[in-house]
């Protein structure tokens, strides 16, 4: 099964909408600029959909930019709450080593989730890769056992 993008599957959408399903089936990007050039209600249908592309690309950039500074915000404010805390225990060395502490165990903790985050994508990857080949097999040697 062949997954395809939103943003396809609309483009494809729009595109057998404008021009019929039955024309759709060859056209690349210089077909369709051809027949746009030829076609003034084709070339506004091309840039409207070009238009709400790029508008969808900032919004979606502005969307992620937000949530990555809410989460930086968050995560920030959790530190600073985790170290205010640890500073108000009674433990038996002073309140620069539990802040030390603190901000190495935050750090290995978000080096342990980056590397998690990595092998996990990894895995993923080789999942979707394994019905293919190894890139230093050749077919007509399957066996390099008794190769000499």
């Amino acid at each position: 099964m062949v997954f395809r993008s939103v943003w396809q599957r609309l483009l494809e959408w729009t595109h057998s909408s404008a021009l019929g399903t039955e024309q759709i089936t060859d056209l690349n990007d210089q077909a369709l600029k051809a027949q746009a050039i030829q076609n003034a209600d084709q070339a506004q249908n091309l840039i409207a959909i070009e238009n709400a592309r790029a508008t969808m690309k900032i919004r979606m950039v502005a969307l992620v930019g937000t949530l990555l500074l809410v989460g930086l915000v968050v995560v920030v404010a959790a530190v600073l709450f985790i170290v205010h805390a640890a500073g108000q225990l009674k433990l038996p060395w002073s309140r620069m080593g539990t802040f030390l502490s603190t901000f190495a165990g935050t750090a290995a903790s978000a080096a342990l989730a980056w590397w998690a985050r990595r092998a996990l994508s990894r895995r993923r990857e080789s999942r979707a890769n394994a019905a293919n080949p190894p890139e230093n097999r050749t077919e007509d040697d399957q066996n390099p056992v008794g190769a000499p």
